[in-house]
């Protein structure tokens, strides 16, 4: 194949080959290419023109798991970020259902998007909000009843079944369903139902493109999150229309959100904020009361993202539009967090006012960072290595590199001259007022810093040189550089021998991660594998040929086999990669022989599948280091062919991805948080009563965590805990918990000040009788209002690692049964009130009616209506009070709801209809007045 077949944008190919004409090569240029197949992947390509010899030599590496990746976290984020903001700032149900359906039909990039809600009462799905559709479209798009045949929304509200078709004509169910909108042709579809925790239809979405579209599958894992989210934030809409300008309402919510929220006036006095703000800040809720926002921003935030932040609320002030930024912050405690900040304007208590949605996103963030950092190193390197003229040249770039990329101030590569036992400056970054420093040291010389890390051959890392306990051994010489942070690591061959070293360091304290010293290895390790191949290609360069040239210098593992995969030839990364000391250790042996042996079969298959396609590609096995170590690797294998065209050999290109193996565990993990969070979520809306969901509960917390007892405690009438739930727990211990509950003991921090306790010895609290089969206690506390009202403790028969992330899930669980168990007793309190309504009214002489005001539906009705009516009460609740009215005074009524207002009455004479159909003159008085959750009309009747 010519080299532009693999180029599908001719103009970017067009550009590469100018390059090459004009400069000699490029490099870390990001493009895509075409495989066989007609699909594409993103490499970043780095290339050289050898005009004397007639050919181009390049390094493609395939950066499109970074690219998905790096999408994938925008996208999600996105998306949680848009449902999180109109759940928030959504003042009513259309506008929140025209926001997620605008927000999802750009995110996933679909044409057109439409929001159903559905009407139990008619059995109609009715248009909501809809988006991208010809403005006369939208004001025309139907009403669809349920029963309605092929209409995807009405199969998806009938069975409760998504639609998941990237291209409709494969799919069976709707591949033969005419698109309601005149013209408009549908090619992909996403239809999803909304359903409540009782499993009831509430909503349907649907989101349309005129084409087949590709859509990733854990687009769908995603939109099963999210739907739950859309759900109960309808069905608090639903509930609580009447009173979503409530200030009491938006702090019960902003208290128990995992979002932060701050409102603030124009003068950046704090009108509210809640404990996430406390958490993500560190500030102290007394000492954060008294600032002013300049005041605390001072104290979080860098001059220049001041600066920017200052911008943001200008424009929000000035503009009236909201803002969305990212910033990273220090905390109180000396964190750094990375934080979006999304401000809107507001109306609050009749003045203007800003609100601000601060979510973290320190762990995106840095997964984030550390993919681009870690891929600019490497190209870095791969660049530096293929196109330096020399290894001093290799220095220097590297050098500058690494330097530009860790934010490091200055650095110097070292050299070891193993004839003359010096140290020799390569290439180096240093303050032109004591470069003069800058000499060959012999490294045996104790008083050098280096010279420590070249004799040990064991990198030294230190955020503060004052606090390091080796550098601060050679205070008096770093202090020459101004140095405050430092990271030294020695560049070793594969013998372990001293090839040199490489020195960074910053001219103030710097954080150094875990992560950041892995990465550090993977960057020597590169770099020395770089220095060694450029000593080689120094010597050899003139000899070698070009497909020798290729293997040795190529980043991945490669292996040359015969027809039955007896190893010809490898490179040196694949010695590296296997630790295998010199080549003729592995020539002539089988190359199954080096993978774990349920793949060695796998791959025998696969091989007899290669020689009748030609080639596979990326396909996953686990490979064994000559050390019995295992890793993982990715193997691509192409058939070479003689000049017969026949099979000839095999070759193997490997790379080791126990990097990115690693990140999708994390993304894997954090998708488990998600699954367990919305298992108590749907628990809470599922139970009946308080009771049931606390069995709920208990029972999903130990099986998704692993938990082998726990129980709940609750505050009882006199103020006193007690155990109200357990399970898989021993007699022996819920006597040893009751005992400590009448008494300060190991739980006092726990119910009393509402802290998270962790006990990973049980036993000293019993001595005298040891525990069975229990090792570790957890205890996280519920709170409503800030006050503490139970506890759920969590039992171990074996300790484990409780980690940051672990607590922070449990405590996420805790405010989530808090805010539940604050909601049962919400919805005994209006029972408890309406019973005792009904008494009141049953005592009455006069027949009373309660009428909801909008749909003049009868909510309630007291003993004497139904007997002198004749119906019974279940009817009445059926009908509508016009109903009851002869049609002449229908006029009189309605007029009355239309100019009705809250605490105003009229005085009427109606005819009244019983079920015999007899009628009754009444004078009627209506008052217009709240009724539990709805707006009611009073209606008092008596004989005429």
């Amino acid at each position: 194949y010519p080299a532009s077949f693999f180029y599908p944008h001719p103009e970017k190919r067009k550009k590469l080959i100018e390059k090459l004409k004009v400069n000699g090569y490029y490099e870390a240029e990001v493009i895509q290419i075409k495989r066989k197949d007609g699909s594409t992947i993103w490499i970043q390509e780095s290339s050289r023109l050898y005009p004397d010899k007639g050919f181009i030599e390049g390094i493609f590496i395939n950066i499109t798991s970074q690219k998905l990746a790096e999408e994938a976290l925008k996208r999600d984020h996105s998306v949680f970020q848009l449902v999180a903001n109109a759940a928030v700032f959504a003042n009513d149900i259309e506008t929140f259902c025209k926001d997620i359906i605008s927000g999802l039909t750009k995110i996933f990039q679909f044409d057109t998007g439409s929001f159903r809600l559905y009407d139990p009462e008619t059995n109609l799905l009715v248009p909501c909000a809809a988006t991208s559709i010809d403005p006369e479209a939208i004001k025309n798009l139907p009403i669809i009843p349920l029963t309605q045949e092929k209409h995807a929304g009405a199969l998806v509200g009938r069975t409760k079944k998504p639609v998941f078709a990237p291209d409709i004509s494969k799919h069976e169910l709707i591949k033969d369903f005419v698109p309601l909108i005149k013209d408009y042709t549908v090619g992909a579809n996403i239809t999803w139902p909304i359903v409540n925790s009782k499993d009831e239809l509430i909503a349907v979405l649907q989101l349309a493109n005129q084409e087949p579209k590709e859509i990733q599958g854990e687009v769908k894992i995603l939109f099963e999150t999210i739907s739950s989210m859309i759900a109960s934030a309808l069905e608090r809409f639903q509930a609580e229309q009447a009173l979503r300008d409530s200030e009491e309402k938006f702090r019960a919510y902003a208290e128990q959100s995992l979002i932060g929220v701050i409102l603030l006036n124009n003068q950046g006095d704090l009108l509210f904020f809640n404990d996430e703000i406390l958490r993500i800040s560190g500030f102290e809720r007394e000492e954060i009361s008294h600032m002013k926002s300049r005041e605390i921003t001072a104290e979080l935030f860098t001059e220049i993202d001041r600066e920017r932040l200052r911008k943001q609320i200008r424009i929000v002030e000035e503009e009236g539009i909201s803002q969305k930024e990212e910033y990273q912050i220090i905390s109180k405690e000396g964190q750094k967090k990375w934080i979006s900040l999304h401000l809107a304007p507001i109306n609050f208590h009749d003045s203007q006012a800003i609100s601000a949605i601060v979510l973290e996103i320190t762990e995106q963030k840095r997964a984030q960072l550390t993919i681009e950092r870690e891929r600019q190193a490497f190209h870095i390197i791969a660049s530096a290595a293929l196109t330096s003229g020399d290894v001093f040249d290799l220095s220097r770039r590297v050098l500058t590199g690494l330097l530009d990329v860790l934010a490091f101030d200055f650095g110097i590569v070292r050299l070891f001259n193993q004839e003359k036992r010096q140290l020799e400056p390569a290439a180096y970054v240093i303050p032109a007022e004591i470069s003069y420093e800058i000499q060959s040291i012999p490294v045996d010389d104790p008083k050098f810093f280096v010279n420590y890390v070249a004799k040990t051959k064991e990198a030294v890392y230190a955020p503060d040189i004052n606090e390091n306990q080796i550098t601060i051994k050679f205070l008096d010489r770093l202090k020459v550089f101004n140095t405050k942070a430092v990271v030294c690591w020695p560049i070793l061959n594969k013998e372990s021998a001293l090839l040199g070293i490489i020195l960074i360091a910053s001219t103030r304290p710097t954080e150094i991660t875990e992560e950041d010293r892995f990465f550090f290895n993977i960057i020597s390790n590169f770099f020395s594998l770089a220095v060694e191949r450029r000593y080689s290609e120094d010597a050899l360069r003139e000899s070698q040929e070009t497909f020798e040239k290729l293997i040795n210098t190529s980043p991945l593992a490669i292996f040359h086999t015969d027809l039955q995969s007896g190893i010809r030839l490898v490179n040196k990364y694949a010695l590296e990669l296997l630790r295998v000391e010199k080549a003729e250790d592995l020539i002539g042996k089988e190359f199954q022989s080096f993978l774990i042996a349920p793949d060695q079969a796998r791959l025998a298959q696969d091989i007899e599948i290669l020689l009748k396609t030609g080639s596979f590609i990326n396909y996953d096995y686990l490979m064994e280091r000559s050390d019995k170590s295992v890793f993982p690797i990715e193997l691509s294998a192409s058939v070479i062919l003689d000049n017969n065209q026949k099979p000839d050999s095999l070759l193997f290109i490997g790379n080791d991805v126990t990097v990115r193996k690693e990140l999708e565990r994390n993304l894997r993990n954090h998708f488990f948080e998600f699954e367990v969070m919305n298992k108590i979520i749907s628990a809470g809306y599922r139970a009946n009563n308080l009771n049931q969901f606390l069995d709920f509960v208990l029972d999903t917390v130990l099986n998704s965590l692993d938990f082998s007892g726990g129980l709940i405690l609750l505050r009882s009438e006199n103020n006193l805990f007690e155990i109200n739930k357990s399970l898989g727990v021993s007699k022996q211990l819920v006597s040893l918990i009751q005992q400590a509950l009448s008494s300060e003991t190991f739980l006092t921090p726990l119910i009393k000040k509402g802290a998270t306790i962790i006990i990973d010895d049980l036993q000293v609290l019993s001595p005298d009788t040891p525990l069975k089969n229990i090792e570790m206690l957890i205890g996280i506390p519920f709170f409503s209002k800030k006050e503490i009202i139970g506890a759920l403790i969590l039992l171990l028969n074996k300790a484990r690692s409780i980690s940051a992330t672990d607590q922070q899930l449990l405590e996420s669980i805790g405010k989530d049964i808090g805010t539940a168990i604050a909601k049962f007793q919400a919805e005994q309190l209006i029972k408890e009130r309406q019973i005792d309504l009904q008494s009141i009214f049953n005592i009455l002489e006069e027949i009373i009616f309660v009428i909801d005001h909008k749909s003049g539906l009868i909510l309630e009705v007291n003993d004497i209506a139904t007997r002198k009516l004749g119906y019974i009460k279940r009817q009445l609740q059926s009908m509508r009070f016009l109903d009851l009215l002869s049609k002449e005074y229908w006029a009189d009524f309605q007029t009355f709801l239309a100019k009705a207002k809250p605490r105003t009455s009229g005085t009427f004479t109606f005819e009244i209809k019983t079920k015999g159909q007899e009628t009754l003159m009444m004078n009627v008085t209506l008052y217009y007045q709240r009724y539990l959750s709805h707006e009611a009309i009073f209606a008092i009747l008596r004989d005429a």
